[in-house]
């Protein structure tokens, strides 16, 4: 059976991030995850407000990554707040971590829609 939780760090907190992204904060950026069966899928990245208020989502699946990528799962592996933006360092792999590409890119708010920009190869499987 699968399901959708909070993704937790290897010490069992919550991956969230406080930031001002709409320039009325706080928000919240958090992580989640998606898996069936124990296979995860890739994360989504929300971004709350007050209330709570549900301000933006991002599925990482539907970020289009440019070559070298394809794997079948994508994780935000560091991120850290600048202020109006997130930046982040985000991996895409396949299986148990096989053929794992990183990326970095910036989390903000474009015309009020939570976007994922300014992606940046940094490693592959082709580096080592």
């Amino acid at each position: 059976m699968g399901g959708v939780l909070l993704s937790r760090d290897a010490d069992g907190e919550p991956r969230h991030l406080a930031t001002d992204l709409t320039g009325t904060g706080p928000e919240y950026l958090a992580l989640l995850d998606c898996h069936t069966g124990g296979v995860a899928w890739p994360e989504v990245v929300v971004l709350y407000g007050p209330g709570p208020t549900l301000l933006g989502s991002i599925d990482l699946s539907d970020v289009e990554l440019g070559p070298p990528h394809g794997g079948e799962h994508r994780r935000v592996q560091a991120w850290h707040s600048d202020g109006d933006t997130v930046q982040a360092t985000i991996v895409d792999y396949s299986g148990a971590g096989f053929d794992a590409v990183t990326w970095t890119g910036v989390f903000r708010m474009r015309e009020g829609v939570l976007t994922l920009d300014d992606l940046t190869y940094v490693s592959g499987p082709e580096d080592l």
